[in-house]
Order: C-alpha cells, then structure tokens, then sequence
C-alpha cells in the first residue's frame, strides 16, 4: 500500500478539469472557484495536490516494468534525473533506488 493518500478533491478536480476540456472552457472563472472550494473542503491546496499526484505517478512507474529512473524523470517533467531524485526523496524520505529495492524486498 502506498504512504501517499490522494484526498477525494484531486478525484474531483480531475473530474472538473477533464469536464472544462471536453467544453473547451478550462479558464472559466467557475472552474477555478469549484476547484479551490473542493480543495479546501478536503483542507488541501492546489500545491499539495499537484504534489500528492506526481508522486503518485512517480511510484507507480517506479514500480512497472522498465520503470527505470532516468525515464521516469523525463516522464514527469524533470529536466535531469537528479533533480526528481532530489524531489522524490523530499517527497518519501527515500530515493527512487531505495524505493524500487524496498518495493521488491516487500511483495
């Protein structure tokens, strides 16, 4: 199980903003409104939810087949690959490596 919970608002704003795009209205006041009042029903900002959700991401390609480091910090957006495993031990207390090993000690 993962030590990362993403609370119900990240669900909700992905719902939201998926809707906005399929109307083509992601600048919408509304949308932006709703957003950070679901974020804030669940005691969360935008910040702590993009954050919540990559790391999410980053474990989930960490533990998939091929999920080596270097192309899980291209994936994500990371210019080098120290730079996410700076983030990514900020984020877990742990490198990406020493999540892997954990991870395969562990199933």
């Amino acid at each position: 199980m993962r030590d990362v919970t993403i609370p119900r608002s990240a669900m909700r704003a992905h719902d939201l903003l998926r809707t906005a795009r399929s109307y083509d209205i992601s600048d919408d006041v509304m949308l932006r409104c709703n957003l950070r009042r679901a974020l804030a029903a669940d005691g969360t900002g935008f910040r702590q939810m993009a954050a919540e959700l990559i790391v999410a991401q980053a474990m989930d390609r960490l533990e998939g087949p091929g999920g080596a480091i270097e192309a899980t910090a291209r994936q994500l957006g990371y210019a080098t690959p120290s730079g996410f495993v700076q983030a990514f031990r900020r984020w877990t207390g742990q490198t990406p490596g020493e999540f892997r090993r954990h991870r395969s000690t562990h199933r």
